[in-house]
């Protein structure tokens, strides 16, 4: 539905955005279009070191959603936290009854 509507407003925001722009002094977007160009080469930059495997650069384990301290990040829902607890205690139980069963 937001995506339907957005659609839908695009262009007027673009309108909007472009007559901003104009009324901006030159020099101001010119600066603005150099310091994105800078921030983008700089992602770039960051984006190409390998850490290991299911780590995030800032340390949370993508596969848990935990921090390297075992806590979870603040920004994360406790709906989230039930989620993933929930979802890697049935991933556990299944690989327990599935070696259960080889004996």
């Amino acid at each position: 539905m937001r995506a339907i509507k957005r659609k839908r407003l695009e262009p007027r925001e673009l309108k909007r955005l472009e007559a901003t722009v104009a009324r901006l002094p030159a020099d101001v977007v010119s600066e603005a279009v150099m310091e994105a160009e800078e921030q983008r080469r700089d992602d770039q930059a960051e984006s190409m070191d390998t850490g290991p495997k299911g780590v995030s650069a800032g340390g949370l384990n993508l596969k848990t959603m935990k921090k390297a301290d075992g806590s979870y990040p603040v920004w994360l829902s406790q709906r989230k936290v039930r989620q993933a607890k929930s979802k890697r205690k049935m991933v556990v139980s299944a690989k327990k009854k599935k070696s259960k069963k080889k004996r």
